[in-house]
């Protein structure tokens, strides 16, 4: 890591701090960036960034906020607060155009009372092997949290999107998966997260008939959109699948999309 940037992370979930210092420009800039996705993997409601500690060099660099804040949109929902910025970071992002995609605050305890405001979604992440059985044990996880959750109807499409992301790890990366169901709103989100930084891609078709590996094919067919984030050290690939949630069953709040 560039030594002119140093980073305190808290990340007590739902909320993730971080305390960036040093010089953002537009070396150090795909450092932030790249924090900043390993805070949002664990999948926070909002992360807060501490910009006190923060000298800018240069304008451009603080688009790298606008674009983490962008994909953030897309998976998984988490707000970016950035709190006590400097008058010539906010003038920059006027500047640049990117103040629609944050959210500032005069310091980070008024960003900590609004990002402890807002909805925190149910979520369970496990830990699963990389064998054989971790297909499976996706699919039993995502039934449990259904049920539990009171998630209506059928909801086999998003254990056929676990499974065959599972596999995918599983076959690819070959590390521990970190596997997380997550229900915000009318969205069941899926996302396997493992240590191989090569982004998952779609590499071909394989047989109607075949009883699985068919990988980001059929998530691709099947999921409302899926994607890959990565991170300092592999990735987390996500799905998110439309459901029907029981009335009453938990406040859902409004959708976490910045």
């Amino acid at each position: 890591m560039n030594q002119q940037m140093a980073y305190e992370t808290e990340r007590a979930f739902p909320v993730a701090l971080m305390r960036p210092r040093g010089v953002l420009d537009a070396l150090t800039a795909a450092d932030l960036r790249g924090a900043l996705l390993d805070c949002l993997a664990a999948q926070p409601v909002a992360v807060v960034l501490d910009a006190s500690g923060l000298s800018l060099t240069d304008d451009i660099a603080v688009t790298v906020l606008a674009g983490v804040a962008r994909e953030s949109a897309r998976w998984p929902g988490s707000r970016i607060l950035v709190a006590g910025a400097a008058p010539d970071l906010v003038g920059a992002a006027e500047r640049m155009g990117v103040q629609p995609y944050l959210t500032f605050c005069p310091d980070d305890t008024v960003a900590m009372r609004q990002a402890e405001l807002l909805p925190v979604p149910p979520m369970v992440r496990q830990t699963i092997t990389p064998d054989r059985f971790a297909p499976g044990a996706a699919r039993e996880i995502v039934r449990e949290f259904c049920e539990a959750n009171h998630v209506a109807g059928d909801f086999a499409t998003a254990q056929v999107i676990a499974s065959e992301l599972v596999t995918n790890a599983v076959v690819h990366a070959g590390t521990p998966i970190d596997f997380s169901v997550r229900l915000s709103g009318s969205d069941l989100h899926v996302a396997v997260q493992d240590r191989d930084s090569r982004p998952a891609r779609i590499v071909g078709f394989v047989e109607e008939s075949a009883e699985g590996g068919r990988g980001l094919v059929l998530v691709d067919a099947l999921a409302r959109a899926w994607g890959s984030m990565p991170g300092s050290a592999g990735k987390t690939v996500w799905a998110t699948v439309r459901v029907r949630v029981a009335p009453g069953s938990y406040d859902t709040g409004d959708d976490l999309g910045v």
